[in-house]
């Protein structure tokens, strides 16, 4: 059985202002234990006197955890104030959140630990178990249609930048436009996606060997750390099993509860035009009768204005704005979602 506890913090009423108004938000700390990871996250609530929906919101890469003051995001006071609760969790090895991801198990860990706050929520006072939903961003693509498969308690789901093809593939179009952020040329670009390929896919040393060393030589590619050179005792095929090779459209073309899938032209880490397009085929070929795919100009993979997109004019960056349209779209969609409630269980 796993351990959960609930911890109400007296000082975690947080009054926001916004145009002469006051927001009340109550704030609980969850912990519950998930596989062999220690799961801490903190459960904002609008309404802590009524059962109301809820959102968790799902990490993309690299380091993730909740806010340090408690205090509630933009995109989540914009849930907030339409009466959707939100549940932002520390990324196990990170904040207070505990724990190791196995090495090739990565996407079916997190996953796991989605499905186990989904239950944790699920028995919550405040929580209305029927609409418990997700909100993630980039590599929660990989992790989100695992869960929904996984379970039948998530009501629905926003995906935004979400990859449409495996991750090998997404990592080669990341390489091949952040290349050409740095100021190469096409030609040096594409050489790169191509090798970037096929040191992945090499079935012989000789294939391995031949796109590491090229990799490795140039220096972008090395600042993120995605060369080096591993000797021959030490390559071996990768199997066509391997998480790296994982489609996450193909879970996508089974779900059929409502999603709303949003991506930025400008992104530069995963391809925007190729995800719209293949959501929007997987979901009608799954039958789904309540999903919108959303393209926002000029916006990159975090949906902010962006002139180029590319990771560099992010790190230089010290204003970021979100797209015009985009935090109104969410919660435009999560308000209509009151008239697929009866629909839910036809699906």
């Amino acid at each position: 059985m796993k351990r959960i506890i609930w911890t109400i913090f007296l000082s975690g009423l947080f009054l926001i202002g916004g145009q002469g108004e006051e927001n009340i938000y109550d704030r609980e700390v969850i912990r519950f234990d998930s596989v062999h990871f220690k799961i801490v996250g903190d459960l904002h609530i609008p309404n802590p006197n009524k059962r109301q929906p809820v959102i968790i919101f799902v990490h993309g890469d690299g380091p993730t955890r909740r806010s340090p003051s408690g205090r509630p995001n933009r995109i989540m006071r914009s849930f907030l104030d339409i009466g959707f609760a939100c549940f932002f969790y520390d990324k196990p090895g990170y904040g207070e959140s505990t724990g190791t991801f196995t090495r090739g198990k990565l996407f079916e860990e997190r996953a796991s630990i989605l499905v186990d706050a989904v239950k944790v929520l699920k028995r919550h006072p405040a929580i209305n178990p029927e609409q418990i939903g997700l909100r993630g961003i980039s590599q929660a693509g990989y992790v989100m249609p695992k869960a929904i498969a996984a379970t039948k308690d998530i009501a629905f789901m926003i995906a935004i930048s979400c990859p449409a093809m495996n991750s090998l593939e997404q990592s080669a179009y990341l390489v091949e436009k952040q290349i050409l952020c740095e100021g190469y040329n096409e030609e040096e670009a594409k050489k790169a996606h191509t090798y970037f390929l096929q040191r992945t896919r090499a079935k012989t040393y000789k294939e391995y060997l031949e796109a590491a060393e090229y990799l490795d030589k140039n220096p972008f590619i090395r600042s993120i750390k995605w060369g080096g050179i591993k000797s021959e005792d030490e390559f071996s095929p990768l199997p066509s099993s391997n998480p790296t090779f994982f489609n996450p459209i193909t879970l996508v073309e089974k779900i059929t509860i409502p999603v709303l899938a949003i991506f930025g032209e400008n992104d530069t880490q995963i391809d925007p035009f190729q995800g719209a397009e293949a959501y929007e085929k997987a979901l009608k070929k799954a039958g789904n009768r309540f999903y919108r795919v959303e393209l926002f100009p000029e916006a990159d993979h975090i949906i902010y204005i962006a002139k180029t997109g590319c990771m560099k004019e992010r790190r230089e960056r010290s204003r970021f704005i979100y797209a015009p349209g985009y935090i109104e779209l969410m919660q435009t969609w999560l308000e209509s979602l009151d008239q697929v409630d009866s629909l839910r269980y036809d699906y």
